[in-house]
């Protein structure tokens, strides 16, 4: 969400899902559902929040340019309800995947654990 806008985000990026799921773009988008999540946590409702669609997502289409990206969220949606080990476990997975595609900026930009 840029500029932490969450909520203006959130309804933006909500409002696509209706246009791209009846044929099947979102497939191809983890984004959207990373956004998604990101606008949950954004507005401190990391309960509602479903970041794992993104990785599910990933997993199934193949598409993991954001794919860091989306463990991170994760990791900040665990860690936000509590969930302090397996929040640390989605950073780890996030940096080893940065590496991987030498992603330095998402390397560099993940929260101490």
């Amino acid at each position: 969400m840029v500029q932490r806008e969450y909520e203006k985000g959130y309804a933006t990026v909500l409002s696509t899902v209706p246009v791209w799921e009846p044929i099947g773009g979102l497939n191809g988008f983890p984004i959207v559902k990373i956004m998604l999540a990101q606008g949950c946590f954004g507005q401190s409702k990391s309960e509602e929040a479903e970041p794992l669609e993104a990785i599910e997502l990933i997993d199934r289409t193949g598409h993991g340019m954001r794919e860091a990206e989306a463990h991170r969220v994760v990791g900040e949606v665990l860690r936000a309800r509590g969930d302090i080990r397996n929040g640390a476990t989605a950073f780890a997975k996030a940096i080893e995947i940065s590496k991987s595609q030498q992603a330095k900026s998402w390397e560099t930009g993940l929260p101490k654990v």
